[in-house]
């Protein structure tokens, strides 16, 4: 008998980019993707907004509640674990002891009228896949 080798490929590409990972101790990251989309930098904050049963992320400096974000240039992370708990709350699918989950978000911005104030925003797809789900 000849021993092979199994062969494990760990870079593999991802079918859909997933650009927000939320955590349920309320460690927000956003990738390359939203970061760019939206010109974020280390300090800029965001909101996460429902509007029409659809979810968005948009970069915000007039709220007080907005999360304030840190991290390197290409991933930013906020943390707000008030904020993480709503979520998950508004995400179908969730397997039970999930602790973290990856969500697709929108890959151009989209213009949402609230209050009489247009804001750029992304969509992120709050649904979830048990493959998006630690």
């Amino acid at each position: 008998m000849q021993n092979e080798t199994d062969i494990y490929i760990l870079n593999r590409p991802r079918h859909q980019k997933r650009g927000l990972t939320l955590n349920v101790n309320g460690r927000i990251t956003l990738r390359s993707s939203p970061i760019k989309l939206l010109g974020l930098e280390r300090g800029d904050k965001i909101i996460f907004l429902f509007h029409d049963s659809q979810m968005y992320i948009a970069r915000s400096s007039k709220h007080n509640l907005a999360i304030p974000l840190y991290g390197r240039k290409s991933q930013l992370h906020g943390c707000s674990a008030s904020t993480v708990k709503e979520l998950f709350n508004h995400i179908p699918g969730i397997p039970p002891d999930t602790q973290e989950i990856d969500l697709v978000v929108s890959d151009h911005l989209e213009n949402i009228m609230i209050c009489n104030d247009i804001i750029q925003a992304l969509a992120v797809v709050n649904r979830a896949d048990p493959s998006h789900c630690r």
